[in-house]
């Protein structure tokens, strides 16, 4: 319930953010959207194996994904930290 707010927000976010010639945050926002997606999509799998199949190993590799991509999402993030606020050289 919490997520489909956020998902209607950040495509919002990337609709507005198409008319702008310098969006910050792009990166950020893509990534929590694939993120939001994706997990809940891994939530939902595992809710399902859960109820109808209990032998299965396949919750296991779900968290898995679910982990892989987090460090995606992580990795976006740092790579936006660092356009935007890095300290740039001065050059005299």
């Amino acid at each position: 319930m919490c997520s489909i707010p956020l998902i209607g927000y950040i495509i919002y976010y990337l609709f507005i953010s198409l008319e702008v010639k310098k969006s910050v945050w792009i990166l950020v926002s893509i990534g929590l959207f694939v993120y939001l997606i994706s997990s809940l999509l891994v939530y939902v799998g595992g809710n399902y194996l859960i109820n109808n199949d209990t032998e299965s190993g396949y919750i296991g590799q779900l968290w898995l994904v679910n982990n892989f991509i987090y460090l995606g999402y992580q990795v976006l993030i740092t790579v936006e930290w660092y356009k935007n606020f890095r300290r740039k050289e001065v050059v005299l």
